[in-house]
């Protein structure tokens, strides 16, 4: 499963699902904390649609989270305060799971 594809499931079914694939993935390989969930703001960039140029909204606080898993590093960052989810979506990041294939 690609990184896009991954991104694309958990923003379309949301953080039970990205509960439940950090789940499986704790289960099956090393995970290693680089760095435990700290808050942070960034910078939302958008383009304005009138002459095609890009400004920026504004900023909005995140939760990010590092780890590696299975040597691969991972970064989980979402939108306010979500410690938890921060922690698991890390986990997910950057990892070369089959997920069609994982439970067989």
């Amino acid at each position: 499963m690609n990184k896009t594809r991954r991104t694309r499931i958990l923003i379309d079914y949301g953080k039970a699902t990205a509960i439940t694939m950090a789940e499986i993935i704790k289960e099956k390989y090393p995970i290693e904390m680089i760095s435990e969930p700290t808050e942070a703001l960034t910078m939302i960039k958008v383009r304005e649609s009138a002459q095609n140029s890009l400004f920026y909204l504004g900023e909005v606080l995140v939760t990010e989270t590092k780890v590696r898993v299975a040597g691969k590093l991972g970064i989980g960052l979402v939108k306010g305060h979500e410690t938890d989810l921060s922690s698991r979506q890390r986990e997910l990041a950057r990892t070369k799971v089959n997920f069609e294939t994982m439970n067989q």
